[in-house]
Formats: structure tokens, sequence, C-alpha cells
């Protein structure tokens, strides 16, 4: 016998280096709920997976998930990847389509999009956390962000606009524009759509780097560059999470300077101008960024070598620590499992 159809779908799709972290965190430890409606987010992470095998065309896991939505009948159920950020609009709406839609009343395509100097900065954060590229400057990396047409928007949100048209909505990323000044109550205002609902606080799961932070990570990198990319990464991030939880001490961020702050405005104002006209009633939200990059930007670029920020005694036990990582590493235990495990089960506590 046919199931009845559930409630709502809400997909969330990203982008990348949206604080799509503390959302799903917020979502998977049941800190968000709608007053007097049941909310459904399957799983205790993210949906990033979900790509990868929808890709693939593995019907299988689709076809669990939807069993899964209908079988719990929630009022709203969430998906959320920020990967998907990179799927074609056409291919989620079939996956939708063949497969999910059936299982829902409507649903809802919701992204975030960061204006393009705060999105670089935060790239380039996330690349030297991650040991990507750790020599490059800012200037290298936004000339290779334009070889490799990295951050413009517009075509990509024309195709998601046309495809699902008013099932498709766009909130920027900007603090003065976000209700409640967070990712977590502006995506919840969005999906609940009048109605109440309730967002319990909870401390940030996203580490805010700073720049010796940054130059600790790059040692850090340096010194163990004979592991494999997934370890880097791992790596990273659990020492980033450390970080974080020992608390900020005084520093300044990753910031760009003035010339680099006019010449992204410069390679990206139409991409803006094209996606305010689009997504904003054109009204000027990107472009705006694009000059308030340029009017708080640093007069020169700050320097990236760790001898700058960190002494000599610094270095030389971050080193050491460096080296009984790598030293560690050989022992044949899965590094790159275990450090996504401690970070899934740091999140959930």
């Amino acid at each position: 016998m046919h199931k009845p159809k559930t409630g709502r779908l809400i997909i969330h799709v990203g982008d990348h280096k949206l604080e799509s972290t503390e959302l799903q965190t917020a979502l998977a430890t049941q800190r968000v709920s709608l007053v007097g409606q049941s909310l459904y987010y399957p799983g205790n992470s993210d949906h990033t997976s979900l790509y990868h095998q929808w890709k693939q065309k593995d019907a299988s896991t689709l076809n669990t998930l939807s069993r899964g939505i209908q079988n719990v009948s929630a009022d709203a159920t969430i998906l959320s990847g920020e990967w998907l950020e990179d799927a074609p609009a056409r291919f989620l709406k079939s996956v939708l389509d063949s497969h999910l839609a059936a299982t829902c009343e409507d649903y809802k395509i919701i992204t975030y999009v960061r204006p393009h100097a705060a999105r670089f900065i935060a790239t380039r954060v996330e690349q030297i956390k991650s040991g990507f590229h750790p020599e490059e400057t800012l200037d290298q990396f936004f000339e290779r962000s334009l070889a490799n047409k990295r951050f413009f928007y517009a075509p990509r949100y024309t195709d998601w606009r046309s495809t699902f048209n008013d099932a498709f909505a766009v909130r920027p990323l900007i603090e003065t524009q976000l209700k409640g000044g967070s990712i977590v109550t502006d995506f919840m205002t969005t999906v609940a759509d009048g109605q109440p609902f309730e967002v319990a606080e909870s401390a940030t799961t996203d580490p805010k780097l700073n720049l010796r932070d940054l130059m600790v990570l790059k040692l850090v990198h340096r010194r163990t560059k004979s592991l494999d990319r997934a370890d880097h990464i791992g790596l990273g991030r659990s020492i980033a999470r450390h970080m974080s939880a020992l608390g900020n001490f005084e520093s300044e961020p990753l910031r760009i300077h003035k010339s680099l702050a006019e010449a992204i405005a410069k390679a990206y104002r139409e991409d803006a101008q094209a996606m305010d006209s689009l997504l904003f009633g054109g009204k000027k939200v990107l472009e705006a960024e694009l000059d308030r990059a340029i009017d708080t930007a640093l007069p020169q670029p700050q320097s990236l070598r760790p001898a700058d920020h960190l002494s000599a005694d610094e270095r030389r036990t971050i080193l050491a620590l460096a080296d009984m990582v790598h030293e560690v590493s050989g022992n044949g235990k899965n590094w790159n499992v275990h450090f996504r495990k401690a970070h899934a089960a740091a999140l959930a506590n």
C-alpha cells in the first residue's frame, strides 16, 4: 500500500565555508525545534555523503532515506550538505522528482551566499588549516582562483533559480542581515515561514582561527608533508578544534590588503551586480560588500611567515610536536578515521 506524503522537505545546499557546521550541529543535536510541529533531521552529522552516493546512482541509499522520511512522518524534514553546492541543479531536481518528492507535500532548497572577499578569505583560511598550498600568498591564491574561475556565483545561481523557481531561497551570509545575527536563527526563520520556533543557545562549533593559529598549522603541515591529503585535513581539523577549546588569544585574523581588495572588486563586480539583480531585487548587497572590503582592507599585506609571528622557542616546540605526530602516524593506525571520529564526538558533546 502506498504511504501518504509527509510534511515539507527542506534541503540546505551550502555554500562551502558558510558556517554550515554550526547549522548542522544545531540540527543534529536537536538544539532547534518547531513549536507545535515535529522536525526530523536524519543522522548525527551532515548529508554530504548523499551527493557522492547519488552521483554513483546508488538507489539503495535514496530508497532508505525515502523510507526513513515516510516512517518518521514529520511536519518538516531537513537535509544539509554543503557539497551539494557542486551539484548541477537539474541533477538534484531529478533526484527529488524520482525519489524524494513523493515522500513530502512540497520541498524548498535553501542556500547562503557569502560576499566575494569574505568567501575568498574563509576559503584560504580553510586551505591553510588543511595543509593545501601552505606557502601560497593571498595574491597567488587570487590568481589561482581566477584561473580556475572560482567564486563566480551568477551562472550557478541562475541555473538553480531557473530550475527550482520559488522553491529556491537564497540568504546572504552577512552578519547584519542574518535574523538574530546567526545562521541557525536565520535558517530556522526561513524554515518556519512565520510559525514559532525555538533555538537553544550553544557554543560555536566552527573554530575561528587567528593569524598565529594559522602559522602554527602551517609549521605542522610543513613538517608532516609526507602525510596523505586526508590525514592533513583530519590533523588540521583536530588541531583547530583543540585550539578553539582553549580560547582565542589576542591576534589579528587573516585579512586582505587594499591592492588585493581592489583586484577582487574589479574581478567580481559584474558577478556581484548580476547576483544582486537576480536574487536581491537590484539592491546592492554583494556589490556593496566589495566596496566595504576595500574600505576596511589593510594598507599592506600581512606577513605569512611563521617566524614573524612565533618566537624561536615556540617554533621549536611546535616542530617537536609535529615530529611526534609524524612518528606515530606510521604505526598502522588510520589517523584520518581517528580524527574524524574524534571531531564527530566533540560536536555531539
